[in-house]
């Protein structure tokens, strides 16, 4: 039973996380083209589905309970919570890539260079993933022109070439993460999840998953 469950859960992380890639990649298109209001919802889009990605892989190896995790993942404002949540502790998550890296010879340099680059910027990633944390309900900005409060709100003028680039830069680093967590083998994860030096990282996932 439990190995049904395991690549049922498996299979839909890695289509998740795919699927969060693609968003990346057609948001950068939209970039690319100026149309920085629709690259917002693609990349916020791209932020719930890596956050998925990495949630079901705990589902898959039964380190989260299923029922509540699959309501969080459910809850639209709470993915997106969690997905800046994520980005908030990634030094956390460092930790527990750090842990991984005897086991994962191939890709020690790619690894080592990506945690110099995050360490680089953790202050500025952590300053933009809290703000785009509270930009959930700007996605239907994003789209519709609308009136509020008399003033007219045009998608257009909300979002400006810095935001969608500020995004961006967040939306690869969360699912350079996810990949890693979604792509290490069952055994070393379950290694990293319990080895005791992780401990505060992963009761900081634990309780965001009980909020």
């Amino acid at each position: 039973m439990f190995d049904k469950k395991e690549k049922l859960y498996q299979k839909a992380s890695k289509l998740a996380l795919t699927n969060a890639m693609m968003m990346y990649e057609e948001a950068n298109l939209l970039y690319n083209n100026k149309h920085y209001a629709r690259c917002f919802v693609l990349g916020i889009t791209s932020l719930e589905e890596s956050a998925k990605a990495f949630l079901l892989r705990l589902i898959s190896l039964d380190l989260v309970d299923e029922s509540l995790t699959m309501d969080f993942i459910h809850d639209h404002k709470k993915k997106l919570e969690q997905s800046g949540r994520i980005m908030s502790f990634m030094i956390e998550l460092l930790k527990l890539i750090g842990s991984m890296l005897p086991f994962m010879e191939g890709k020690r340099s790619q690894i080592k260079k990506w945690q110099n680059n995050i360490r680089e910027n953790a202050k500025t990633y952590t300053i933009l993933s809290q703000e785009i944390a509270k930009s959930h309900n700007r996605k239907l900005d994003a789209f519709y022109v609308d009136v509020r409060n008399k003033k007219i709100i045009n998608p257009n003028d909300m979002f400006t070439e810095e935001n969608a680039s500020a995004l961006l830069e967040i939306v690869k680093m969360q699912n350079s993460s996810s990949k890693i967590f979604v792509d290490i083998g069952k055994n070393d994860f379950l290694r990293m999840w319990n080895d005791s030096s992780n401990f505060a990282s992963v009761l900081k996932i634990r309780k965001l998953l009980k909020e």
